[in-house]
């Protein structure tokens, strides 16, 4: 424990930051995603069957790198578990206070032939900001920007 302690605190102050604020409205996004219906949150995806468009440079691209590498350690590292949309929805909503579009992607797949599972994963530019490990196995269903 002391080890993982150690670690934190020897990142960088910014990248500390993100990966909190990261990490606290990735669990806020898992509270409303798991006690209402998608309707009632599905207006934070953005709109339906759009593909973010955006000239890159090299500022923007360390931007989307910084929340990724952010995104990750939330996953490997928060206390508790955040699932792939929440995640998808933290790291859209921090693109968009920087002024970033981006896509969600859901997908599904058949894990047998009785059950179907689902993924959601964060495009941006060609950086996959979210969900890049399993994106492969899913195939796209719909996409919001």
């Amino acid at each position: 424990m002391s080890a993982k302690l150690n670690r934190f605190f020897q990142i960088y102050h910014s990248e500390r930051s993100l990966f909190l604020k990261a990490g606290f409205i990735g669990t806020y996004f898992s509270v409303i995603i798991s006690l209402l219906p998608f309707k009632w949150y599905s207006r934070w995806l953005g709109v339906k069957g759009a593909v973010a468009t955006t000239k890159t440079n090299t500022e923007l691209i360390l931007m989307v790198k910084k929340i990724e590498k952010a995104m990750l350690r939330v996953k490997r590292y928060f206390p508790w578990r955040i699932k792939c949309l929440a995640r998808a929805l933290t790291a859209k909503y921090l693109l968009k206070k920087r002024n970033i579009p981006s896509t969600i992607y859901l997908g599904v797949a058949k894990e047998n032939p009785d059950k179907i599972i689902a993924h959601a994963w964060l495009q941006c530019m060609d950086i996959t900001v979210t969900g890049k490990e399993e994106k492969s196995k899913f195939a796209p269903l719909v996409f919001f920007t």
